[in-house]
This record gives C-alpha cells, structure tokens and sequence, in this order.
C-alpha cells in the first residue's frame, strides 16, 4: 500500500524522512506511522481545515485539492470466528504514560491472552496523529464510516475485526483523559442513526467484548458515573462489557495495582478460553 504527500517539490513517498521532504520543498504534512496503512491518498494544503470539512463529495476538486477525509465504502466486515481460528484483540491504551497504571493493567490481559494464542494489535493513542469528531456528519450523510483519515482510521477498521477490545485510560478532571476522549468521540461513526426501533443501533457485528480499564486517584465510588456512562456507551455498540476499576492510587505511575494485574490476568484466560 502507497502513500503520497504532495508539495511545491512533487510527490515524495512516506519512508523520506521530514529533513529530507524539506530540503525538496516546504508544504509537507506530518505523517503518523499508522497513517501509513491509508491507501493512495493525496494530502491537500491546509487539509482537514474547518472550511474542507463543509465541501461534500460531489464538490469538484482538482489534482492539489483532492479532500484527504473522504474515502467511501463501508469496510470489510469480518467472518465469524471458526473453531480453533485465534482470538483478535485490539488493545487501545489512552493513558498519555507509556507505563502508567491503565496501560500497565491492560498490558497484564493482553499480555496474558497472548500466551492462549490470542493476537494482539495495540494503538498508544498519544503517540498517534489524530484529530477529535468534527460534528460533520460525513459518517451518516455520505459514508459509513469516519470521513476524517489519519491514524485512527485503522483502529476504527480493526475494531470490525476484532473479537475483543481492550479500552483503558485513566480519569482526569471527572472523565478519561483528552487523548481517549477524542479517540472514542471518533466512534460515533459506528452508530446508526437511521435504526428503527427494533433494529441494532451498532454497526459492528454482534458476539463482541469490551474491557473497560479506568484509573483514577480518587476513593472507591467518587467516578461511578465515569464508569456507568461507558458501559452504556459500549453497550450501545453492541460490546458485552467487563470492567476493571483501580481507585485510591498515589500520582506516580509506579502506583501499586497488584490486585488488577491478576484481576486483567484472570479475565484474560477467561475470555481467551471461551472464545
């Protein structure tokens, strides 16, 4: 799969590092590694400004204007699982620290689901170039997924994917940190909105499980609500849910969280086994 960004010095592939696309010409885009995945797409100066959010699909555009949000078609919707197929995990780590207490719980399941044969593709959200929902409605008007292309748009495909989904981030200020909240604000494009009432709302397929990891320094109980309205959010989504809370921790990341990691392990066999 090919990348192209273009600029005043011409097209340069994605593996030409920054310093050598600048001394060919001003004008590049930064490129996220997981941008990388997106096929054929050309990169317009300014995109993703709020003014090319407005144009529609059918606006003419020419070769230094082609829109990078707009990729039709829905994706490739998954088989269902056969027996002794291996078990997909999308693990996506929201907290801002590599080793942060949420990623180090969601690491102990993914870590152990491994060793059951599962296979794991993990996203650290704030390593990833990403912008949060636009409110454009290009996901229910004109496509059925996300419009915006960068790297969320291959954790968005895989969570079609997946078998299980690994959401962990910790609580900041009352909800999970900017870096997950402007991931899971992008998932809106998995609703239906034109459903009716006895139809699912999701566009995912059915059988798919959700592990819920949040931290927060807090005592048991102060972000119930946090908790709740995530498990109906992924509910809505079609996700059984399992969630694992660690409260009460000290500000370092080195916080003890012992009683989780076994916790996530013990989770992780069970859902691997039965899957």
């Amino acid at each position: 799969m090919v990348m192209t960004a273009r600029g005043r010095g011409g097209v340069c592939p994605p593996r030409i590092g920054q310093r050598q696309a600048a001394k060919r010409g001003k004008g590049y885009p930064k490129i996220g590694f997981f941008a990388r995945r997106i096929t054929k797409v050309k990169l317009a100066p300014g995109f993703l400004d709020d003014n090319s959010l407005e144009k529609s699909p059918s606006d003419s555009y020419n070769a230094d204007q082609q829109p990078l949000f707009f990729r039709p078609g829905p994706p490739a919707r998954p088989k269902p699982l056969s027996k002794g197929t291996p078990v997909k995990i999308v693990n996506i780590l929201g907290s801002p620290r590599k080793n942060g207490t949420s990623a180090r719980i969601a690491r102990a399941f993914t870590e152990t689901a491994a060793t059951y044969g599962a296979t794991i593709t993990e996203y650290p959200l704030n390593s990833m170039h990403y912008r949060g929902c636009q409110g454009c409605e290009g996901c229910h008007t004109r496509s059925e997924r996300c419009v915006l292309l960068d790297d969320v748009t291959a954790v968005l495909d895989d969570l079609h994917r997946a078998d299980i989904v690994v959401f962990s981030a910790p609580v900041y200020f009352g909800d999970t940190c900017g870096q997950f909240k402007s991931f899971y604000d992008r998932m809106w494009s998995l609703i239906r909105t034109d459903a009716g009432e006895d139809e699912r709302g999701s566009r995912l397929l059915p059988g798919k499980t959700a592990v819920l990891i949040l931290t927060h320094v807090d005592a048991a109980g102060a972000h119930d609500d946090v908790v709740q309205r995530y498990t109906l959010h992924l509910e809505l989504f079609g996700f059984e849910v399992r969630p694992l809370v660690a409260t009460g921790l000290r500000l370092q990341s080195s916080a003890d969280v012992d009683a989780q990691l076994s916790a996530a392990a013990a989770l992780a066999r069970e859902l691997v086994r039965a899957g």
